[in-house]
């Protein structure tokens, strides 16, 4: 169970987690229309996706549950009516409720294959 809570926790922040700024010369404007945001979590996902061989399916179902999630955690930090530890302790139960909702979409080879991309991740 405690494994399951870890591969959980590393879904959500391989969703969720801020890429940091990358280095580079400032680009000159251009004159084409923006595209729409994407934003890191979508990078990440895009990674995982291809990684764990996602379906176009379980990306969308991905996507949805992270936007979900983070709608709710959004509202329970911005509550000021909580103390501290109360929301905290109401983040970490919509972040393990998440967790289990996206590891129930991987299928046993993907759940494997996402144990050993960890464990490098840790190693490295």
């Amino acid at each position: 169970m405690k494994l399951e809570s870890h591969v959980l926790a590393f879904i959500a922040a391989f969703v969720a987690a801020p890429l940091a700024p990358a280095q580079s010369a400032p680009e000159a404007p251009s004159t084409a229309p923006a595209a729409p945001h994407q934003g890191p979590q979508s990078e990440n996902l895009g990674s995982l996706a291809h990684a764990l061989g996602l379906s176009d399916q379980q990306v969308a179902q991905f996507k949805a549950l992270s936007q979900q999630e983070r709608v709710a955690v959004q509202a329970v930090r911005a509550d000021t009516s909580l103390a501290p530890e109360a929301r905290h302790a109401k983040v970490e139960a919509i972040r393990k409720s998440f967790r289990a909702q996206k590891e129930a979409l991987l299928t046993p080879e993907q759940l494997a294959k996402f144990k050993e991309i960890r464990q490098q991740r840790r190693h490295d």
